[in-house]
């Protein structure tokens, strides 16, 4: 298996960072489950945590930065799912931002305006 064209990460490399960057709905894994050196105990914490976390991803999304390449920037966004009272949010930081973790105003849909 050669390095991965998209994100430069070797494909047989379990990269936590990337996988949570990548949690969509629905995952398809193409590990291949041949290797020996593959951190299996790894991917089955990280299936569980998509597990848990997928069905949040179908709700409202509301960005809570503004949106940029630019290498010195941080990008957040949340999916709010109002009638189950669900979230989650995706901050990222790139690699060169000066910014620590940072905290993010939350939003919602009104019940009115749905």
């Amino acid at each position: 298996m050669g390095p991965s064209t998209i994100f430069k990460v070797p494909a047989g490399k379990v990269d936590v960072n990337m996988f949570r960057s990548n949690m969509p709905p629905s995952m398809t894994a193409c590990w291949d489950v041949r290797r020996k050196d593959l951190d299996y105990d790894l991917l089955r914490r990280l299936v569980e945590e998509f597990e848990k976390t997928a069905l949040r991803y179908l709700g409202d999304c509301y960005l809570l930065t503004s949106y940029s390449f630019a290498g010195d920037t941080r990008l957040a966004w949340q999916f709010d799912r109002p009638r189950t009272r669900e979230g989650v949010v995706q901050p990222f930081r790139r690699g060169e931002s000066p910014f620590e973790p940072g905290r993010f105003k939350l939003n919602t849909l009104l019940a009115e305006a749905a």
